[in-house]
């Protein structure tokens, strides 16, 4: 028996997807060191003349690229595809801002 102030509800159907988490940079070297390491971008952003939004999957790999990232510790890098990831963000935000 239901209560005066009951809610009959239908069944559950979802019509909104799940959207991934995205962490988004706008420090261009940090950006580079994502991209370097293999984070995945999902996205870049012109925001003004000299500032870029990247938009980065949040996984666990990238808050652990954050970490080591802001840790303060060494951290080796390939300076080639360093250098790559650079010139890949600058080149992609660029062409997005046209």
């Amino acid at each position: 028996m239901r209560g005066a102030n009951a809610v009959k509800l239908g069944p559950f159907h979802s019509q909104c997807s799940m959207t991934r988490p995205i962490h988004t940079v706008t420090d261009p070297l940090l950006a580079g060191f994502l991209d370097s390491q293999g984070a995945v971008l999902e996205s870049c952003e012109r925001l003004r003349p000299k500032k870029v939004a990247y938009r980065f999957e949040a996984d666990l790999r990238l808050h652990g690229l954050l970490r080591l990232y802001w840790s303060g510790h060494p951290v080796p890098i390939v300076p080639g595809r360093f250098a790559e990831s650079l010139r890949k963000l600058k080149s992609l935000s660029i062409a997005r801002s046209r």
